[in-house]
């Protein structure tokens, strides 16, 4: 690994599927000794602790556990040679940011080439620094755009619900910019999350609109609820400046790179 400097934690050139599974015994023989499982818990130790930016190769990797291909156990030798060659990187939880509750959330829609399921993904920022972060595949196949970022909002809500509860019993006030919605009720002012479908947007303020998305689960609907309760208030942003985008894909390393920086990831010399 010492020569092989890797600076993204997936190749953007190559896509794994379950195509690239052995399918004979042979095959499978051959593989039954590579430690896939433990290579890839080890590294979801790192992703669920400091590391957001391995977040999506961790949870693609894990999609073939039970049946990995060569090409698999090289993807995941690439991880950790990333790793290694960015050792020197930490989450700084610093910074001149208002100590403000933040996210971000996103999909990819059908990104899985093997069974057509959406990548949903969210990060949570408190200042400057990123402190809860999620990439995780949907369990249902998506018929819109606007269903998989509904979808992936629902986890985000919850995520920033009990966020909010753990700031309140922590008797940490947070500091509140101008802009943002306050909440009606007696507790911290709304959690701004960000997201890049206007639809989606629409869907979660207006109940008249739901009558065109009866397909979407009832349970779905928490979104709806903390919305118009003002505990949460969602926000437009670009898709070129959603920091999630690096949860959703294989990204090139100058996009890679800026979105570390926006979650707090930097390079540090250790003493």
């Amino acid at each position: 690994m010492d020569g092989h400097c890797v600076l993204t934690p997936m190749d953007t050139n190559s896509t794994l599927t379950k195509a690239m599974c052995p399918s004979t015994d042979a095959e499978k023989n051959r593989m039954k000794d590579i430690p896939y499982l433990e290579a890839v818990r080890s590294i979801m130790y790192v992703a669920i602790g400091t590391r957001p930016d391995i977040a999506y190769a961790v949870q693609h990797l894990s999609c073939f556990s039970t049946n990995l291909g060569q090409a698999h156990w090289t993807a995941t030798q690439w991880v950790l040679s990333y790793l290694y060659s960015m050792k020197e990187t930490r989450l700084v939880l610093s910074g001149s940011d208002p100590i403000t509750l933040t996210s971000w959330l996103d999909s990819d829609w059908a990104s899985d080439t093997d069974d057509q399921k959406s990548i949903s993904g969210y990060i949570f920022m408190l200042g400057s620094g990123a402190i809860s972060w999620s990439s995780k595949k949907q369990a249902m196949v998506a018929t819109s755009s606007c269903k998989v970022e509904y979808i992936a909002c629902d986890h985000a809500v919850k995520e920033a619900m009990w966020l909010q509860n753990l700031l309140a019993a922590l008797n940490c006030q947070q500091e509140c910019p101008t802009d943002i919605q306050l909440c009606d009720r007696d507790q911290n002012h709304a959690t701004k999350i960000y997201c890049n479908n206007q639809n989606m947007i629409t869907l979660s303020k207006d109940m008249s609109f739901h009558a065109r998305h009866k397909h979407i689960d009832v349970k779905y609907h928490y979104v709806h609820k903390h919305t118009k309760t003002g505990y949460i208030c969602l926000h437009y942003l670009l898709t070129s400046q959603m920091t999630t985008d690096s949860l959703m894909k294989a990204l090139t390393h100058p996009k890679h790179k800026h979105f570390m920086e926006l979650m707090g990831l930097k390079e540090t010399t250790t003493r």
